[in-house]
Protein backbone atom coordinates (compact mmCIF):
# COMPACT_ATOMS: atom_id res chain seq x y z
CA UNK A 1 0.00 0.00 0.00
CA UNK A 2 2.78 2.47 0.72
CA UNK A 3 4.12 2.03 -2.83
CA UNK A 4 0.81 3.04 -4.36
CA UNK A 5 0.39 6.08 -2.13
CA UNK A 6 3.97 7.21 -2.81
CA UNK A 7 3.43 6.96 -6.57
CA UNK A 8 0.25 9.04 -6.31
CA UNK A 9 2.05 11.65 -4.19
CA UNK A 10 4.85 11.88 -6.76
CA UNK A 11 2.40 12.39 -9.62
CA UNK A 12 0.51 15.16 -7.85
CA UNK A 13 3.79 16.79 -6.85
CA UNK A 14 5.04 16.71 -10.45
CA UNK A 15 1.74 18.16 -11.69
CA UNK A 16 1.84 21.02 -9.20
CA UNK A 17 5.49 21.64 -10.07
CA UNK A 18 4.65 22.04 -13.77
CA UNK A 19 1.76 24.36 -12.91
CA UNK A 20 4.06 26.36 -10.67
CA UNK A 21 6.63 26.68 -13.44
CA UNK A 22 3.94 27.79 -15.89
CA UNK A 23 2.71 30.41 -13.43
CA UNK A 24 6.23 31.80 -12.93
CA UNK A 25 7.19 31.83 -16.63
CA UNK A 26 5.31 35.04 -17.59
CA UNK A 27 6.83 36.87 -14.61
CA UNK A 28 10.32 35.79 -15.63
CA UNK A 29 9.70 36.80 -19.23
CA UNK A 30 8.49 40.22 -18.13
CA UNK A 31 11.48 40.67 -15.81
CA UNK A 32 13.87 39.63 -18.60
CA UNK A 33 12.20 42.05 -21.03
CA UNK A 34 12.40 44.94 -18.56
CA UNK A 35 16.07 44.20 -17.88
CA UNK A 36 16.82 44.02 -21.60
CA UNK A 37 15.05 47.35 -22.25
CA UNK A 38 16.91 49.04 -19.38
CA UNK A 39 20.23 47.81 -20.78
CA UNK A 40 19.32 48.99 -24.27
CA UNK A 41 18.42 52.43 -22.91
CA UNK A 42 21.71 52.63 -20.97
CA UNK A 43 23.67 51.60 -24.07
CA UNK A 44 21.90 54.20 -26.19
CA UNK A 45 22.50 56.91 -23.62
CA UNK A 46 26.19 56.10 -23.18
CA UNK A 47 26.75 55.83 -26.93
CA UNK A 48 25.18 59.26 -27.42
CA UNK A 49 27.66 60.86 -24.99
CA UNK A 50 30.74 62.65 -26.25
CA UNK A 51 34.22 61.26 -25.70
CA UNK A 52 34.85 63.97 -23.10
CA UNK A 53 31.72 63.04 -21.14
CA UNK A 54 32.69 59.37 -21.25
CA UNK A 55 36.19 60.25 -20.04
CA UNK A 56 34.65 62.17 -17.12
CA UNK A 57 32.92 59.01 -15.92
CA UNK A 58 35.97 56.84 -16.59
CA UNK A 59 34.85 55.04 -19.73
CA UNK A 60 36.04 54.81 -23.28
CA UNK A 61 33.82 53.88 -26.21
CA UNK A 62 35.23 50.36 -26.25
CA UNK A 63 34.19 49.81 -22.61
CA UNK A 64 30.54 50.82 -22.93
CA UNK A 65 29.10 47.35 -23.55
CA UNK A 66 31.08 45.71 -20.76
CA UNK A 67 30.09 48.51 -18.39
CA UNK A 68 26.40 47.96 -19.13
CA UNK A 69 26.35 44.19 -19.57
CA UNK A 70 28.79 43.44 -16.76
CA UNK A 71 31.60 40.95 -16.44
CA UNK A 72 29.48 37.99 -17.52
CA UNK A 73 29.03 39.33 -21.06
CA UNK A 74 32.76 39.85 -21.45
CA UNK A 75 33.52 36.40 -20.05
CA UNK A 76 31.05 34.78 -22.46
CA UNK A 77 32.54 36.62 -25.41
CA UNK A 78 36.12 35.62 -24.62
CA UNK A 79 35.48 32.18 -23.09
CA UNK A 80 36.44 30.41 -26.30
CA UNK A 81 39.95 31.88 -26.13
CA UNK A 82 40.95 30.37 -22.79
Amino acid sequence: MSTISNATARQSSAGSNILGMLAVAPKRLLAAFITWRARQAALAHLKSMSDRELKDIGLSRSQIECAVMGERARDRAFSRYY
